[in-house]
Formats: C-alpha cells, sequence, structure tokens
C-alpha cells in the first residue's frame, strides 16, 4: 500500500496530523538512493503511542520525487521493497 502527498502544505499537514497520535517519534534514514529526478530513502520509525505507550520499530521506504531542485512529491511504502521497484530498481 502507498500513500501520496503533492504539496508542501499537504505534506505538512499530513505529517502534523500523524505525529500527533506519538508521545515520541525518530525516524532513523539508512539509504539514499539516487534514481534520477527521484531519490529513494530506506529507513526505521521508532515511536512509542501516546495513548498505549507502546514502542514501535517499523522499516519504510519513501520516493521523493525532485523538479527544478524542489520536492514536489512524496509517496511512501510500508515495505521499502515497493518503493525501490516504483522507481525501476530492486534490492
Amino acid at each position: 500500500m502507498e500513500d501520496e502527498t503533492v504539496g508542501l502544505p499537504n505534506l505538512s499537514r499530513g505529517l502534523m496530523e500523524w505525529m500527533q497520535s506519538w508521545e515520541q517519534i525518530t525516524y532513523f534514514a539508512e539509504r539514499f538512493i539516487d534514481a534520477g529526478d527521484q531519490v529513494v530513502v530506506i529507513g526505521d520509525w521508532q515511536g512509542r503511542g501516546k495513548a498505549s505507550g507502546v514502542v514501535s520499530n517499523w522499516r519504510h521506504g519513501a520516493v521523493w520525487t525532485l523538479r527544478d531542485g524542489k520536492v514536489i512529491s512524496l509517496v511512501t511504502y510500508s515495505d521499502p521493497a515497493e518503493a525501490l521497484k516504483a522507481v525501476g530498481l530492486q534490492e
């Protein structure tokens, strides 16, 4: 499954809404892969839920699309392999 956000205001709003359910949230980027006008970022989210207090850790992949030096699109994937596949790369 993928989620797509286009535009800085939408990206900011979506991230802020999502982050409100976490007491603590951190992203560790492990790899940055140049794919032309796109960059694949693979890493791990780690967080503690506000309501449950449960600590979670999950792998994540994202495809950032750039135009004229600016991010124009961000598509996130719960499976990093899908992010690589989206730009024509395999792991």
